[in-house]
């Protein structure tokens, strides 16, 4: 990442958290109000929220709760899609929504150092592969939301060279 992306990065960040811990501009709002107009999914503003406001994610109970519920749609849709060829043999509510969690904690925050995808698989009695799949699914299509979100606000906000 060169340095110039960075900052601009970093000022969306730090903008779009002053808007949302109440220091609402006319502008600030517009650019959120537009990125959230623009994103092909609109969980894509929540998922933004909780990435940028992790410090502040108490205050964001209500983003919580629709994220991982969109966590646990995306990965039914996912293993209903694919039980006709089998690719998900032998899945359960159980583990498929801690593999959803695990992915949104991936694309939210990193890989977080926790329980690695062996443990888990273990922990739930099921395969490494089916496990993987659908919290690589999960993290791969919520990163791709967030830097919709982030690209719509930057442009939003008058960042020509971000999109």
């Amino acid at each position: 990442m060169d340095a110039q992306k960075q900052t601009v990065d970093v000022g969306l960040k730090e903008l779009y958290s002053a808007w949302a811990s109440g220091r609402r501009g006319e502008a600030i709002s517009f650019a959120v109000g537009a990125a959230t107009n623009e994103v092909s999914d609109r969980i894509a503003a929540d998922l933004y929220a909780l990435h940028v406001m992790a410090d502040a994610a108490h205050d964001y109970c209500l983003a919580v709760r629709a994220v991982k519920d969109w966590g646990y749609r995306l990965t039914a849709e996912y293993v209903t899609t694919r039980a006709k060829r089998g690719t998900i043999p032998g899945y359960r509510l159980d583990w498929g929504r801690q593999a959803a969690r695990d992915g949104l904690c991936d694309a939210l925050w990193g890989h977080v150092r926790g329980t690695g995808v062996a443990a888990r698989a273990s922990q739930f009695g099921v395969g490494e592969r089916p496990y993987q799949r659908l919290r690589d699914h999960v993290r791969d299509t919520a990163s791709a939301l967030l830097t919709e979100f982030e690209s719509h606000f930057g442009a939003a906000i008058g960042v020509d060279d971000y999109r």
